[in-house]
Parts: C-alpha cells; structure tokens; sequence
C-alpha cells in the first residue's frame, strides 16, 4: 500500500475539514499571541539597551541591572494579567460566542503592545503594558482550547487541539528569534522592534476573528438550532455525524438550568474539575514558568555564553517536538505519554541541578547541563506542552466547560505568578541562592505529576466528549475508564436517535458496576 493510500485511511484524512482548518489556524493565533508575549521578555533581561533604559547602576555588578524586584514584578503581573483575562473572558465566552470573545482579546493585546512602545523610559508603564497585553492573551487558555474542542470529533479532537501547542511555541521562538537577529543593533531598537513586532499578531487574529465559525455547541445552548446544524455541515465532513445528534441530546437534558461556579464542585464535577484544575498547574510547576523566564539568566550564572542564540534553538526544538502530538496524542494516548515525560523532566533537572551546582564550571560540565536541559525540553515539548491543554479542554462538561477551563487558567497563572515572584529570591546570590540547585525543586514536582496522572487521569483518546460525559456520570473508575468508553461507543454508532437517548441516559447495571446495561433496561428501552 502507499503512503498516499495509507494517508487516506487515516482519522485525520476523514474527518478534516477546510473549515476546521482555517478555525484550528485562526484561533490558535491567540496563542502564538500568548507565547510571543512571554518569551520576548525573558531575553530582553538581559540586553544592554534595555537595562540602560530601566535597570540602575550597582557598584558590585558594575553595570546597570533590573533589581529582582522589577524582575518579579514584571513576570509576576504579566501572569496576574492573564489570570484576570481568564476570568473577564469567560462570561463573554458565554454571553456572546466564542468568536467575538477572541476578537475582543485581539483589541486588548493591541492597547497593551500600544503602551508598552510608548513607555519611553518608565519601567512601571512598561510593565503596565505587559499587564494589559496579558489580559488579552488570557483567551488563550480560557475559550481557545474548549473552542478547538467543541469544532473537531472526537477521534482527531488530539490533533486539532493540538494546533493551541504549537501555536504557542511558535510565537515563543517568533520571539527569541527575533531578540537574537537584533541583538547587535547598536541602538535602543535591540530591544524595542522586539516589542513592536508583537502588535503584528493580535492584529492579524483581529482580522481573521471575523471570519470564524461559531461553535455549534455553543449555539445550541442559546436555542438557536438551524444556525447550530448549519455550522455543524460547514465545520464536520459528514453532515448527519453522529455528535450533532448527541449534542442536541445534551443541550437538552441542560435546557433552562444556568450553571454556577459552585456547580464545579458538586458531584461528578468535583472529579473532573479537580483534573482540569491539577494538570495545568502541574504543567507550570515541573519548570514551565521558570524555563519561560529565567532560563537566560539561569545560563549566564552557570558560565553559559550566548544565551540567547541558545534558546532560539532552544525554541526551534520544542517547536518540532510539537509536532509530534498531532499524531502522538490520539495514536498513544494522553497517560502513557504524560507518565513517560515526567520521569524524563524529573531525571533531566536533577543531573542539571547537581552538575551545575556541586561540581567546577568547566565547558564539559555546562556542556552537560545545556544537554539535559534540552531533553527536558524534548520531552516536555512531545508531551505535557500539549496534553496539558487537551486534557483541559476534554475533560470538563459541556455546561461548565468555560468555567473549569477559566477557573484552571486563574490557577495555573497563579502557580505561575507565585514562581515568577519567588524564583528570582530563591535562585539569586544575596537570597536564596540555590543558584542551579532550583533543579531540585522543579524536578521533584515531576515525581509528583508521575503519581498524579497514574493514579487519577483517566484515558480519553478518540472519545467524543458525550461518551466521557457518561462515563463520568457513571463514576468509571481510571483504570477502566478507556476500555469502557470504547464498548458504549461501539453501542452508539449503529443506534438511531431515540436509542442513543436511552443509552447515554441510562444507569450501569449497579449489581455488577459494569458498563452495560441491565436486562431490564434493556427491554424497557425496546
């Protein structure tokens, strides 16, 4: 067979649309967005133009320098931003649309560039700029992956959703990129082109947000059906699929009843909001904040020159690493792979942490650190970058899905912020001063993410979100929980639509806690 007849039978080659694809583009801009904002400003901490323009003189550098207060101020709010953005997106989310709360997000980050370019000087301006620019990119962790994940099926949900990931990378090594190439600028523009080429996406994303497709989801929980089925035919290759019936089966077991936060934590919810909640911020927490902020400045204090070309390579990796979860994701699953990655980043950091720190700074040993520091990032670009926002956007139920995501977004960004403020204090000489022994700290939270995801995530590779839906109502333990959602949908996919009503509304049989159904029931549904 070849590969143009393999290709063919792929999940991908059948269920991808055009339509899907301009959406899965269009939308992920929001995070390229995100990632160019958060990279540029790690490098720029270090460019002798910009610390003339706001750090200050010490006698014992001997060079002008950005206190640490400024340093945690600067990261710390820029994560504040985002966490508020989350929040003020998510009833906009709700009331008006995914699209418009995407296109509203691109006009923040605007402003926010807008005021970074003019600060002329003013360090808290700047970081002012930085702030308001974070709110807008606060979308895209709050409506963008549940967006992706309401406009693809379930059997390439991985793939689609995986365009949020590799968007997100790309701005981050848009970014580095761009600090690298104008780094030698003998002028304050070495660091300012950096700054105003970051109004160019939000300002695309502005565009092109017109033009989007609305959720049919999301159309159908505000009643308006015909619209629903029409976006429904524009986005999915088959017309009559199975999950618009499914979906209509939803929105109306939900009819008149107005979700509340509280509602997160009373009864099924409270398990799938406690993953939603725990894999992003475990994400932040195996190192993702500090390697976004502070890696440059952790590569110049372990001996490490050229930090800056460095992490464009650096970038340039993880983007291709990306790559891989649009086929690893729904070919391997999300456990195994989230597993795997976690004893790598854990091995990774500590080598890194003890090398670094116990033993002399020759080229070899910091040849090693930037070695392992490049597996984690392998490791972590295949798996946790991307799994992490699948994971999020699949897990939650339709009713409360922008509210767990918004909710796990405010989170994360607060484990974000709170190592953004106190790396510097633990890292630097004259606090902390663990210097490469951080390591230690990232690297043991891995063990953690190890024992979270093995005992708790459940696997939801190629199930449509109606069939995770069940099975958590059904209270289907971890273990059981892939090989179960496979045997209902077996059931659904040669039922009409009163039979896939009376399969997904109906209790297990309690006597034996397996999935099927009871003779009783059976018989009753016929």
């Amino acid at each position: 067979m070849s590969l143009l007849s393999k290709w063919k039978e792929t999940d991908i080659f059948k269920e991808i649309t055009p339509r899907m694809i301009f959406i899965a583009f269009s939308a992920s801009l929001a995070a390229m967005n995100a990632g160019y904002e958060g990279g540029y400003f790690s490098t720029i901490l270090v460019n002798q133009f910009f610390l003339g323009k706001y750090g200050h003189y010490t006698e014992a550098a001997g060079v002008k320098t950005l206190d640490s207060e400024y340093q945690s101020v600067g990261s710390g709010l820029g994560s504040a931003g985002t966490m508020l953005g989350a929040v003020f997106f998510t009833p906009i989310g709700e009331r008006f649309g995914r699209k418009w709360a995407i296109f509203g997000a691109a006009v923040i980050s605007i402003i926010g560039v807008i005021i970074q370019c003019v600060a002329s000087g003013n360090i808290w301006a700047f970081i002012m700029g930085k702030f308001i620019n974070n709110m807008g990119t606060g979308v895209a962790n709050a409506i963008v992956p549940v967006y992706l994940s309401e406009c693809s099926p379930g059997v390439i949900r991985g793939t689609i959703t995986s365009f949020y990931q590799w968007f997100y990378t790309f701005g981050q090594f848009w970014a580095y990129l761009i600090c690298y190439l104008t780094e030698d600028i003998n002028s304050k523009w070495s660091y300012l082109s950096v700054v105003v080429a970051s109004v160019f996406i939000p300002t695309v994303l502005l565009f092109t947000s017109v033009f989007l497709t609305e959720s049919p989801r999301w159309l159908l929980q505000q009643g308006q059906v015909d619209k629903a089925k029409e976006n429904y035919q524009l986005i999915f290759s088959k017309s009559d699929h199975l999950e618009f019936e499914v979906m209509m089966q939803e929105v109306g077991k939900k009819d008149g009843h107005s979700s509340s936060w509280a509602d997160l934590f009373k009864g099924v919810n409270f398990r799938r909001t406690s993953l939603v909640l725990a894999i992003p911020c475990l994400l932040n927490g195996q190192g993702l904040a500090f390697m976004g902020n502070y890696l440059v400045l952790f590569l110049v204090q372990i001996g490490i020159s050229n930090s800056v070309m460095i992490l464009t390579i650096m970038m340039a990796v993880l983007l291709v690493t990306n790559t891989f979860s649009f086929y690893g994701a729904d070919k391997f699953g999300r456990r195994v792979l989230l597993m795997g990655s976690s004893l790598i980043m854990f091995s990774s950091f500590f080598i890194v942490a003890g090398v670094g720190y116990y033993l002399p700074s020759t080229h070899q040993n910091q040849q090693v650190c930037l070695a392992f520091l490049f597996i984690w990032c392998i490791s972590y670009g295949c798996t946790w970058a991307p799994l992490a926002h699948i994971t999020a956007g699949e897990l939650p139920s339709a009713e409360l899905r922008e509210k767990s995501l918004s909710l796990a977004t405010f989170l994360n960004f607060g484990i974000g912020m709170m190592i953004s403020f106190v790396n510097p204090y633990m890292q630097n000489t004259g606090y902390g001063n663990l210097q490469a022994r951080v390591g230690f700290v990232y690297g043991s939270v891995s063990i953690l993410a190890f024992t979270y995801v093995y005992f708790l995530l459940p696997e939801v590779k190629k199930l449509p979100l109606n069939i995770i839906d069940t099975l958590f109502e059904r209270k289907v333990e971890t273990f059981k929980f892939q090989e179960e959602g496979l045997k209902l949908l077996e059931e659904v996919k040669d039922a009409d639509e009163l039979e896939i009503t009376s399969i997904l509304s109906s209790r297990p049989n309690e006597k034996s806690g397996d999935i099927g159904f009871s003779v009783t029931e059976k018989e009753g549904s016929v």
